[in-house]
This record gives C-alpha cells, sequence and structure tokens, in this order.
C-alpha cells in the first residue's frame, strides 16, 4: 500500500479513492486532514474507439450519471488544499497536473517512454504490490530509515498509499485523539475539531452510571446537563463528524460514581448509552439529536466486573447499522486492573495506553522523544493506531499534537 512520490513541491501524503464502497465518503476522506491529493480511482475504459466510462466501485453508478453528485465533495476537498486528481482529463483555463504510478522497477515497462517527456507533477512509484523491491514497508523502517534518507533531495514529494479503505484498516497514516469536556478554558467543542489537529474526540465524561444510580453527563464548565444546556453541543458534534472526526462518549473517569451490578446491569446501561447517545431514540438525549460514534471505556474505578458485558452489548448494536465503535484508556502496566477483562473481547477497535499519570510508565513524554524514539519503534506494528493526548486544555497549553502531527 505503500509509495514514494517524487516532485518538486514539497511532502505530502496521496491516497487512491474509489475501489471499495467501505472506505468513506471522498469528503470524509479529505476532512482526516491526512492527505495531500486524493486520486479518483479509476478511469477504467478509455481509448480505441471505446467509450470512455468511470469505475468508483461502489460508490456510485455512472451509467445512470449517479457520479455527478461528487462534485460537492470534490469542491470541498479542494477547498482545504487538497489535489483531487483523475489520470486523463482537465478544463481549459486551469493548469493540469499530471500524475503517474509506474512499477518500482525502472524503467517502468508501461509509462517509462510518457515519463521521460518531463511532463509529469508527480511520480508515485508502486512498491506495495512488487515484492523484488520489498513490498509493504512497514511505518517504523519509512520513518525512522527511508524518509530520512531520501527527504533531502529535492525530487521527493512524500508518500502515497494504496488505498483509503486499507488505510483505515492498517492506521498506517496515523491519527491522533483528544479528550474534550473536562476544561471550560479549553474552548468549544467545534473549535476543538476546527484545529485540524484531532482524529477522534473523546467527550469526558459519563461520570455517574450503573447500580441503579441515575446516568448523568459532567462536562465540567461547558454546559449544566441538569438544565438540558448540554443539548446545545448537537450542533458541534455534527460539525465535528462532517470534518470526518469520530465523536466518542467516554464512561467512567477518575473522579465517577460508577459499577455494573451485574450482566444484567451491563445491558441495561448499553440499552441506556445506545437511546440516549447512539443511535436509538429517547425524549431526553443530553446531546441532543446528535449520534455519537461509539463509546469510550475509561474506568478508574469501582470494580472490574461485567465491562465484558458491556462491551459485547455495545457492540451488539452495530448490527442495527452505524457501526459503534468500542475505544479504551487502560494504565500502562500489563494487564490493566480495571477493563483487562473487557480488552480480552477483542472487540474494541482502538486503545489509547495512559501514560501520562503513571510515573513507573515515565509519565510525560517530550515531543522530541515520542517523535525520534517512540514512533519509529512501533509505527511497524500493524496494531499501530496513533497517539491520545490528556486532554484540550494542556495541548492548547504545549502545543503537543501541533509538534507530532505531522509524524504521527
Amino acid at each position: 500500500m505503500f509509495q514514494l512520490i517524487l516532485n518538486t513541491h514539497g511532502g505530502g501524503i496521496a491516497i487512491y479513492w474509489g475501489q471499495n464502497g467501505n472506505e468513506g465518503t471522498l469528503a470524509e476522506t479529505c476532512n482526516t486532514g491526512n492527505y495531500a491529493y486524493v486520486n479518483l480511482a479509476f478511469l477504467s475504459t478509455f481509448g480505441n474507439g471505446q467509450t470512455p466510462m468511470i469505475n468508483l466501485a461502489g460508490h456510485c453508478d455512472p451509467y445512470s450519471n449517479g457520479c455527478t453528485g461528487l462534485s460537492k465533495d470534490i469542491k470541498t476537498c479542494q477547498r482545504k488544499g487538497v489535489k483531487v486528481i483523475l489520470s486523463i482529463g482537465g478544463a481549459a483555463g486551469k493548469k493540469v497536473y499530471l500524475t503517474a504510478a509506474p512499477q518500482c522497477p525502472f524503467p517502468d515497462a508501461w509509462v517509462g517512454g510518457a515519463l521521460k517527456t518531463g511532463l509529469f507533477d508527480n511520480v508515485w512509484v508502486q512498491f506495495y504490490n512488487n515484492p523484488p523491491c520489498h513490498g509493504f514497508i512497514p511505518t517504523g523502517d519509512l520513518t525512522s530509515t527511508i524518509l530520512p534518507a531520501i527527504k533531502g533531495s529535492d525530487k521527493y514529494g512524500g508518500v502515497m498509499l494504496w488505498s483509503k479503505y486499507y488505510d483505515d484498516q492498517s492506521g498506517y497514516s496515523g491519527g491522533i485523539a483528544i479528550y474534550w469536556g473536562q476544561n471550560g478554558n479549553e474552548g468549544t467543542l467545534a473549535e476543538t475539531c476546527n484545529t485540524g489537529n484531532y482524529d477522534f474526540v473523546n467527550l469526558a465524561f459519563l461520570a455517574t452510571f450503573g447500580n441503579g444510580q441515575t446516568p448523568m453527563i459532567n462536562l465540567a464548565g461547558h454546559c449544566d446537563p441538569y438544565s438540558n444546556g448540554c443539548t446545545s453541543l448537537s450542533d458541534d458534534i455534527k460539525t465535528c463528524q462532517s470534518q470526518g472526526i469520530k465523536v466518542i462518549l467516554s464512561i467512567g473517569g477518575g473522579a465517577g460514581s460508577y459499577s455494573l451490578a451485574s450482566s444484567d446491569d451491563a445491558r441495561q446501561v448499553a440499552t441506556y448509552l445506545w437511546n440516549n447517545y447512539l443511535g436509538g431514540q429517547s425524549s431526553s438525549r443530553p446531546l441532543g439529536d446528535a449520534i455519537l460514534d461509539g463509546v469510550d471505556f475509561d474506568i478508574e474505578g469501582g470494580t472490574n466486573q461485567h465491562w465484558d458485558d458491556l462491551a459485547r452489548y455495545l457492540s451488539g448494536y452495530s448490527k442495527k447499522g452505524k457501526k459503534v465503535y468500542l475505544t479504551a484508556a487502560p494504565q500502562c502496566p500489563f494487564p490493566d486492573a480495571w477493563v483487562g477483562g473487557a480488552l480480552n473481547t477483542g472487540l474494541f477497535d482502538n486503545v489509547w495506553v495512559q501514560f501520562y499519570n503513571n510515573p513507573p510508565c515515565h509519565g510525560f513524554i517530550p515531543t522530541s522523544d515520542l517523535t525520534s524514539t517512540i514512533l519509529p519503534a512501533i509505527k511497524g506494528s500493524d496494531k499501530y493506531g496513533g497517539v491520545m493526548l490528556w486532554s484540550k486544555y494542556y495541548d492548547d497549553q504545549t502545543g503537543y499534537s501541533k509538534a507530532i502531527k505531522s509524524d504521527v
């Protein structure tokens, strides 16, 4: 899925989009903030008297003009400075960017002659389907060895990945998760998402629930849930989601009142979460009609019982339509004393391990150590997904996410 880009316009990541209906929309792809180029794949029929035809797999049906709806997404991408490219075509008066994806053996057997014209703006060399050229390159090798060796060249242009779907599965381009909600001076939720720094925002916290208690969200100074004052967050949540950011409800926290008395109690809590924060229905949704993307388990107290049951019940709701993402924030000592059993279910999509409040695990990690030593060592793992920070307020004070984003 990895290719190197040769050009003269600076670095960036290019991605192919269009060949998997599960890779999200074109606008969502651009809104991740991960890519400088999106290649629409493919105009697969043309030339030799044939009627040209684009093929975007499950995204739209060109035979019924069903792909014209992509125009809005393309303009959304371009407003963000993302170049949207079809290998053939253009419009008068606007520069037509020419790119190519030759195989890594040089010269390429198919487009070697075309490349000699010198007319191509970007050339992304394919390694991922060429075993003689090492095939897949682990992220750790890429960041620690290959990129440092080639970025000094005036021909370096960045990295291209195949494809958006596989990037989603592998987390190759990484992402940053942030907790928001526990400091009134951290800015609004919409402002947090509009920074462009984050891929996940965890709303912290649903701090009271379970064991017969009335569930209650606590977003510190942002809003008053007792007077339904948090329903106004619905618009902010939708703003974040429109940018491809997943907004997740974090349950628990370090100072809450929560526990699960039984498997049935876990089922009741899951039902409450589904109806009040996820895809179900309730007349008293604390955050309004916005549908959150999932639930984060930040369990730091109570007991270690039945969190696995809660994970199973919540995961079951994914069968009703929109996927319910499950994430967790265990302490770094392994296995975690609170949610270790839940993690063993294998149902969690993202696990962001807490180092910052664990002195035995080195606590705070300076950005220079993270980018020069830690990330190169771990990005080669197929389990790597990015970095989680606590919290938006402290990130504002330190500039941590801005300092690491290009390396994540």
